[in-house]
C-alpha cells in the first residue's frame, strides 16, 4: 500500500472544485426591470433569436468555406460583394516584391539591354565635378545626423537569436530605417540645391511619396507595376536620350523559366486604373528626372524568406525606373501606345542607408511581346557603399571610411 499526501480539510482542490459546483447551480434573479421597462414604453426582445440567426450565419460561413478552390479559391459571395475581384487574373508588383532571378529575370520581361557603365555626358561630367570642401564636409555631417543624431526614439523590429529562434533579442529603442532613409534623401537634395543655386533649383520640384501605375499585355497575360517613389524630382524639360546608335545583344535566356515567376498572381485588383503618374501633364512640372527609393529589408521580402540579393536589390531599381518611365509615357501619349516618339528618361538612386545604386533608365518602346524591334536600356554602376561603419564607439559618433564620390555622383544627376 502507497501512502499518498495528508489532506486537510481546508484543501485547495477540493475548495475550487466545490465553489464551482456551487457557482454552476446560481439562477438569475429577478429585479424587476421587465416592469419597469414596460411601463417606460421600451419594447423589450428575445435574445434567443438573434442568437439563431448568429448560428445560422456561422452555418452558412462554414459551408461556403467548404466550397472553395483548390488553390487560392474564393467564395461565390465574396467574389460577388468585392468590386476588386476581376475574372482574369493579373501579375501584380508591389513595394514589397522582388525578382527572383534579379536584373537578368527583368531585362527579360522589360525587353531592356543593361550596360556596365553610364553615358558618356554623365561620366564626363563625373570626373569634371569639383565640389568645394564646405559641402562636402556638410554633407558627411548630414550622414551622422540621420544616423546617430536624429531625435527619433521608436521601438524597432525584433532582432532574432539564430542559435535560438524561439529567443529574440531584446527590444531596442533608436531611428527607424524609413526615417534613416527619408533624412538622408532629404539632406542629399538639399546639399545638390546649395550647390547649384537657385538657377538649377528653380527647374526642379520635389513630390513624396509619388505612385506609379504601369500596366502591359506580355504573352496574353496582364503585367502590373504598382509601386511608390519616396522622393519624385520632376523637371521642366524632359532629359535628352543617351543612346541612340548601341550595339543591340539578344536578350539573355532565362528558360524554363518564365519572366514572371516570383510576381503574384491575384484576381484582386482595380481594373479601372490601368495607369497612374503622380503629376498631371498639363503642368509645367510633368516631366521625371530622379526617383529616390528606400529598401528596408524589414519591407522586402523573398517569398522563399531568403536574403535579397545584391542582384535582386538592382532590380528592384530597374523595375520602379520602367514603372516610372512608361507611366508618364502612357499619360503623355495615351495607354496603348507601343512605340514612343520620344524616349523618356529616368534617373534612379536607391539606397539603404549605407548601400547605394545609381542607375538610368531610357524607355524606348512598350511593345514588349515582340523580341526584335528598339530595345529599353538600362545604365547602371555596381552598388556602392557610403561608408563602412557608422555607430558610438567610446560615446562619440564615428564614421569610419566615407564615400565622398556618391554625393559627386548625386550632383551629376541633379544638374543633368
Amino acid at each position: 500500500m502507497r501512502f499518498t499526501a495528508v489532506l486537510r480539510a481546508q484543501h485547495l482542490g477540493f475548495y475550487f472544485k466545490k465553489h464551482w459546483q456551487v457557482q454552476g447551480r446560481r439562477k438569475v434573479m429577478k429585479t424587476g426591470c421587465y416592469s419597469v421597462l414596460n411601463d417606460l414604453g421600451i419594447d423589450i426582445k428575445d435574445p434567443k433569436k438573434y442568437l439563431e440567426n448568429f448560428q445560422e450565419k456561422n452555418e452558412n460561413q462554414t459551408q461556403l468555406n467548404q466550397n472553395l478552390k483548390k488553390f487560392l479559391g474564393e467564395p461565390e459571395e465574396i467574389k460577388e460583394n468585392n468590386y476588386s475581384y476581376n475574372e482574369k487574373p493579373i501579375y501584380l508588383y508591389g513595394d514589397s516584391n522582388v525578382l527572383v532571378e534579379g536584373t537578368v529575370q527583368a531585362q527579360k520581361l522589360l525587353k531592356t539591354l543593361k550596360f556596365d557603365r553610364f553615358p558618356d555626358q554623365i561620366e564626363k561630367n563625373f570626373e569634371n565635378t569639383k565640389l568645394p570642401t564646405n559641402i562636402e564636409r556638410s554633407f558627411q555631417q548630414s550622414v551622422l545626423v540621420s544616423h546617430l543624431l536624429d531625435g527619433e526614439q521608436q521601438k524597432l523590429a525584433k532582432k532574432m537569436n539564430p542559435l535560438r529562434p524561439m529567443r529574440p533579442f531584446p527590444l531596442e529603442y533608436g531611428i527607424t530605417d524609413a526615417r534613416k532613409n527619408l533624412s538622408l534623401s532629404t539632406r542629399l537634395i538639399n546639399h545638390c540645391e546649395r550647390h547649384f543655386g537657385p538657377r538649377v533649383a528653380a527647374n526642379r520640384k520635389t513630390i513624396n511619396d509619388a505612385l506609379f501605375i504601369a500596366q502591359f499585355q506580355k504573352r496574353g497575360s496582364n503585367i502590373r507595376f504598382d509601386v511608390k517613389a519616396e522622393t519624385f524630382l520632376v523637371t521642366r524639360k524632359p532629359i535628352s536620350s543617351f543612346a541612340s546608335n548601341v550595339d543591340e545583344e539578344p536578350l539573355p535566356d532565362i528558360s524554363p523559366l518564365q519572366d514572371t515567376i516570383s510576381i503574384p498572381n491575384t484576381h484582386f485588383y482595380d481594373n479601372e486604373i490601368k495607369s497612374s503618374y503622380p503629376v498631371k501633364t498639363s503642368g509645367q512640372f510633368c516631366y521625371p528626372h530622379t526617383i529616390m527609393l528606400h529598401y528596408s529589408n524589414l519591407d522586402v521580402k523573398h517569398l522563399f524568406e531568403t536574403p535579397v540579393t545584391p542582384d535582386q536589390f538592382e532590380s528592384r531599381a530597374m523595375i520602379k525606373g520602367f514603372a516610372a518611365a512608361s507611366s508618364c509615357a502612357q499619360s503623355l501619349y495615351g495607354f496603348e501606345v507601343e512605340e514612343l516618339p520620344e524616349p523618356v528618361v529616368v534617373q534612379v538612386v536607391q539606397f539603404d542607408g549605407k548601400r547605394v545604386q545609381f542607375g538610368i533608365f531610357q524607355l524606348n518602346t512598350l511593345n514588349l511581346d515582340v523580341t526584335e524591334g528598339p530595345k529599353n536600356y538600362w545604365f547602371r554602376k555596381p552598388e556602392t557603399q557610403l561608408y563602412d561603419v557608422c555607430c558610438y564607439t567610446n560615446g562619440r559618433p564615428a564614421l569610419t571610411s566615407y564615400n565622398f564620390d556618391v554625393f559627386r555622383l548625386m550632383s551629376v544627376f541633379y544638374n543633368n
